[in-house]
């Protein structure tokens, strides 16, 4: 009876090994069953063995498989307690001065050592800012963490400006549980105090019994004093056999591929007392005099602080994004992206003034495939002026959109596309064009711009009801877009024809049907749902 489990656990890898069957297997968990099947039959072979059914000389089997597991256990746990003592040893009275108040601390967050360090120590410890290297930032080397009292959290949520600028708010957990009154602020920012910053290299060591990684840390202060420090992660095999036997894709290697281990525990530090590899921060922490201050305990004196000067954040950012705006209307050919010019969709005052050279400059760049990303860019900034400015100078972009033989969503921002209907029966043209005649899939943003025209685009209704529902290729964004454009043009007799049956009795769908009308405002017609997320 035991040599039925061994011989499932066979089947269930044989055929593992095969990828079209070995998929289905690897989604049901399938490497996994080889736990239950593999322990069962050794369990299985004792109990017979031990009840006479077959020779008791089975029963040394079962003792070699959970006893062997149980000796391999515990001489990597072994070797993980001697690890972590030469460790600690190693690194016994090390320490260089750092003063909270007067320097900043600064983490290499590109070594696996230090991954998330700064947000970790600016919630474990009662620093005012934590930075980390970050080479990905504009304007920027590094981002800063903080922590925010309640009063300036609740005052720069909901400001549009952050988001578009890197700077993020996010609760603060300790544990499982969410701390009331404070919040975590990252954004990009220079350290202006002089800096103290740990740096890590990982050094791998294979092994059977325990391999294990070593981080080699090294913290140094502007003067160039520095200290050697060391830390690390190992993950030792669990007590009791954890057999995992089968194939699974590796997406890296676009390979299947089929193992049988001896699963591991999760890792565990090595020189600190943290456990999944967060030793390398209890090790810096040490070195630098600092003892923890969780943020629950320091919620009142953080919430008395003033918090960041946000201003001082954003306004070299919006420089940056300024100066970048300039070149490009110099130089259209230049490829730029959303990112490239971030703060100034929701400060439009501050390009107004060069709004009529953004214009041409849109022009030049669609000239070319290459540059139509920097046009969608500039067309998103034309797309945020406010209404009478966009009014003035909507003749222009219809009249540079007019002249392209070609004219696809690829040439023009979404957020432009919707804002041109509010240009009336002058855009109505431009709108069709871009919504159903040069491409095989309906374009929702320029549907809702002509929502947007609302009574100027009643003699395309028909079109838009055959275009849409000719179409060989559609989204639900397009039939969505044209449902709502057809009842405010008042004709919600093309609004239900061919509308499928399942969207038609969506709650959606009938919230539409009742409070859209002719009288509704423009301002209905946007992408209310996320459909056509602005870019910037």
């Amino acid at each position: 009876m035991s040599l039925i489990w061994f011989a499932l656990t066979a089947v269930v890898f044989v055929l593992q090994l095969i990828p079209i069957p070995g998929i289905f297997l690897m989604m049901l968990m399938a490497p996994f069953w080889s736990v239950v099947t593999i322990n069962i039959g050794f369990l299985s072979l004792a109990a017979e063995a031990y009840g006479g059914r077959i020779s008791r000389w089975w029963l040394i089997a079962p003792a070699v498989w959970f006893g062997g597991c149980a000796a391999l256990a515990t001489f990597s746990h072994v070797d993980l307690h001697r690890l972590d003592a030469d460790i600690r040893q190693q690194n016994e009275g090390k320490s260089i001065a750092f003063d909270p108040g007067a320097q900043a601390l600064v983490f290499d967050e590109t070594s696996k050592a230090f991954n998330g360090a700064a947000g970790a120590f600016i919630k474990t410890y009662d620093i005012p800012a934590v930075y980390a290297i970050a080479a990905g930032e504009i304007g920027a080397t590094h981002r800063v963490h903080m922590i925010g009292g309640r009063t300036v959290c609740n005052r720069l949520r909901g400001d549009p400006r952050l988001r578009e600028s890197r700077v993020f708010l996010s609760g603060v957990l300790e544990g499982r549980r969410l701390v009331d009154g404070v919040c975590e602020i990252s954004a990009p920012r220079d350290p202006s105090l002089p800096t103290v910053t740990a740096f890590a290299r990982t050094e791998t060591h294979g092994g059977i019994l325990l391999p294990y990684k070593l981080f080699h840390i090294t913290v140094v202060d502007r003067r160039g004093q520095k200290i050697e420090l060391a830390a690390g992660e190992a993950s030792p095999f669990f007590w009791l056999p954890i057999p995992i036997i089968g194939c699974g894709l590796n997406s890296a290697r676009a390979k299947w591929e089929c193992s049988a281990l001896l699963m591991r525990d999760k890792p565990r530090g090595l020189g600190g007392d943290r456990v999944d590899g967060g030793a390398a921060f209890d090790v810096v922490a040490r070195a630098l005099g600092l003892t923890a201050s969780p943020v629950a305990t320091r919620g009142t004196a953080i919430d008395a602080t003033p918090g960041p000067d946000i201003e001082q954040i954003l306004d070299p950012r919006l420089r940056l994004s300024l100066e970048t705006l300039d070149r490009v209307i110099a130089d259209p050919t230049r490829h730029i992206t959303v990112h490239d010019v971030a703060g100034l969709s929701v400060r439009p005052a501050l390009f107004v003034d060069r709004v009529d050279s953004i214009v041409p400059a849109i022009e030049k760049a669609l000239a070319s495939e290459r540059s139509f990303e920097t046009a969608r860019v500039l067309e998103g900034l034309l797309a945020a002026l406010p209404a009478e400015r966009f009014s003035s100078v909507g003749p222009g972009i219809l009249a540079v959109l007019g002249r392209r033989d070609l004219l696809t969503d690829r040439m023009v921002d979404n957020q432009l596309a919707m804002r041109l209907g509010d240009l009336g029966a002058a855009a109505v043209p431009t709108l069709v064009r871009l919504a159903f005649a040069e491409q095989s899939i309906p374009n929702a943003a320029a549907i809702l711009g002509l929502c947007r025209a609302g009574a100027a685009a009643r003699p395309v209704a028909d079109r838009m009801a055959v275009e849409v529902s000719g179409a060989a290729r559609t989204t639900s964004q397009a039939h969505e877009a044209l449902f709502v454009t057809l009842l405010r043009l008042g004709r919600p007799d093309l609004a239900e024809r061919g509308l499928d049956r399942v969207l038609s009795k969506s709650p959606k769908f009938e919230d539409w049907r009742r409070t859209v009308t002719p009288s509704s405002p423009p301002d209905l017609c946007t992408d209310a749902r996320g459909w056509l997320r602005a870019r910037f």
